[in-house]
């Protein structure tokens, strides 16, 4: 038997495993004790028995030696005439006993086998064959029932009392204990015959030894005799009690422990190895599982061939990213103006040039789907392009409901587009300027309550006039219109009409809804620009790769009224970016 224990304290698995072997040990002990104490109990309960017969005979030889008045004397002369017949009587009558305590004995273990309610004591049952004639043959059949008992107990630490192994060892049991009781009642028919011999023998020989003898002759005989196995019997039980006694307080188990349990050296679980290869197998194969579903599911624009792949709708260009991290929309053109984010720009602008205008100024209308795309970012940009170009440009804020212009240029916002339309200001007083050479805007002002309406009256319309006078380009930032349709007015007044999509954020089912504003607005001088393009995406050849990334997004793109959120990127993030296609 292995006793093994797990535990994170080494010295206390290995006292409870050294605790556990011995307490089996004494268990096995206990066992063997017990079967001692009831053979010792069957002893003293005989004893009270032959005692009492034995004071019965005592008794009985007592009155009938006052009655016939015999003398202690008399029983040398009694035995001297009968002495060959009467020992071959005490023999035959002795013999006569020991079957009878044998069958008494056999009677006993049958009743204990035959109890189907518990399951019997072998070791009881050995130690009453101990001396019978049936000994050898019991003791080996009672062994192989304690070692089917023994492989028994042992199977089922593992499996249920319904498992075919039980079940086979228990009919082999059965079929054993059949076995002694067939063999036991067989054995007692045959002593019982025996008995009746020897009874009959006893009775010719007394016949024999008292033909001519008087009756009180023998009957005193028979009394002496019946006393003298009463008192052979009686000392013959204190013998063996003695001997139980004294074997009692030497019996040790049949097992033993071999080796103890020891403190060991080092820990065997967890093992740092197993732990750290398996996290590595197990983040390789996470790693291949978040790429397949980052493939399976991706569904952003990466570059302008993704656009055309869906839509015809003409192409403006494409704005490489940049890794500048700001926290509103700049102008970055004047500070370097050689840069491929320059020449991207200069690129959309002598595309737009392409384009006829109205008037001798240009209306530019930019607008995107979400919030985040960069359309403030072009907005700006673009008129920074065309103020480098000699001609006077300025910038609109027509987003009401999230201005931002204002913050590019970090001034106030208490005079702006709201302030001219409801006829407050005019909007001389509401231009400033950028400090950029030919580069003007006007911020959205204070956030009106109706800002869908208030861009539809006749006064957006006499601003937009009055500064065709003044000014070559014209730029309007609107809202999102995939969220609001604030900018469907300035689109309808515009010579062109910029939507914005950022490579990586805006997922390709914006170009179908691209497609369907068109169609029903009518709009036929729509173009797109598809911003924050990388390297490996961009087409104009520079081999130029930057990042331009504005820390706010909305928490949920489409919640443009909700508050904003700053971008903080933590180390999951980053790795995420890493990984992003």
């Amino acid at each position: 038997v292995l006793i093994s224990l797990s535990n994170h304290n080494p010295v206390k698995a290995a006292e409870i495993t050294n605790k556990i072997a011995e307490k089996f040990i004494e268990f096995d002990e206990s066992q063997k004790r017990q079967a001692a104490l009831n053979t010792i109990e069957f002893i003293d309960q005989q004893l009270e028995i032959s005692a009492n017969q034995l004071n019965e005979s005592e008794k009985h030889i007592h009155e009938f030696r006052l009655v016939n008045n015999i003398k202690p004397t008399d029983n040398f002369l009694l035995k001297n005439r009968s002495t060959i017949l009467l020992s071959k009587i005490e023999n035959l009558e002795s013999r006569t006993f020991s079957i009878s305590m044998e069958i008494m004995t056999l009677d006993k273990i049958t009743e204990m086998l035959d109890n189907s309610e518990e399951s019997p004591n072998i070791y009881e049952l050995l130690a009453l064959l101990s001396g019978q004639q049936s000994e050898r043959f019991l003791s080996t059949m009672l062994s192989t029932i304690l070692r089917l008992e023994e492989q028994r107990d042992e199977l089922l630490f593992d499996i249920t009392k319904n498992n075919h192994k039980i079940i086979k060892i228990n009919t082999q049991i059965e079929s054993h204990k059949s076995t002694i009781i067939d063999f036991i009642h067989s054995t007692i028919t045959r002593l019982e015959e025996q008995r009746s011999e020897f009874l009959r023998l006893i009775k010719e020989n007394e016949e024999k030894v008292f033909s001519d003898s008087l009756y009180d002759e023998l009957e005193y005989a028979k009394l002496l005799r019946i006393h003298s196995i009463h008192q052979d019997f009686y000392s013959l039980l204190i013998e063996t009690k003695a001997k139980m006694l004294i074997s009692q307080a030497g019996y040790v188990s049949d097992n033993m422990i071999f080796e103890k349990a020891s403190v060991p050296n080092y820990h065997e679980f967890p093992s740092l190895k197993k732990i750290m290869g398996g996290a590595l197998v197990f983040a390789t194969m996470l790693s291949f599982f978040i790429l397949a579903l980052r493939y399976l599911f991706y569904n952003k624009l990466h570059s302008i061939d993704d656009i055309r792949e869906y839509c015809d709708i003409p192409i403006i260009g494409g704005i490489p990213a940049t890794f500048e991290r700001m926290d509103v929309s700049r102008v970055l053109l004047f500070d370097k103006p050689k840069s491929l984010l320059a020449e991207a720009f200069r690129n959309v602008r002598t595309n737009l040039d392409f384009y006829p205008n109205k008037d001798n100024t240009k209306i530019i209308t930019v607008s995107s789907t979400i919030a985040g795309e960069g359309k403030t970012f072009v907005s700006l940009n673009i008129a920074a392009i065309y103020a480098m170009s000699d001609r006077k440009t300025i910038v609109l804020d027509l987003d009401l409901r999230k201005p931002r212009i204002h913050k590019s240029f970090d001034v106030s916002n208490k005079l702006g587009i709201s302030n001219i339309l409801i006829g407050n200001n005019s909007y001389q007083e509401c231009i400033q300027k950028s400090g950029m050479n030919n580069l003007d805007f006007i911020t959205s002002g204070p956030i009106p309550p109706n800002p869908a309406e208030i861009v539809l009256t006749e006064k957006y319309k006499n601003l937009i006039n009055d500064l065709k006078k003044e000014y070559d380009i014209i730029i309007i930032d609107t809202p999102p219109i995939g969220i609001v349709s604030d900018a469907l007015a300035s689109f309808k007044i515009s010579d062109n009409s910029l939507y914005i999509l950022k490579a990586g954020v805006s997922p390709k089912t914006f170009i179908e809804n691209i497609v369907l504003f068109k169609e029903k607005t009518h709009i036929n001088n729509l173009g797109i620009i598809l911003n924050g393009i990388l390297k490996s995406n961009l087409t104009l050849g520079y081999g130029y790769k930057r990042r331009y990334d504005y820390g706010y997004l909305s928490k949920k793109h489409m919640d443009y009224y909700g508050e904003e959120f700053v971008k903080e990127k933590n180390i999951f993030k980053r790795i995420m970016g890493l990984l992003k296609f």
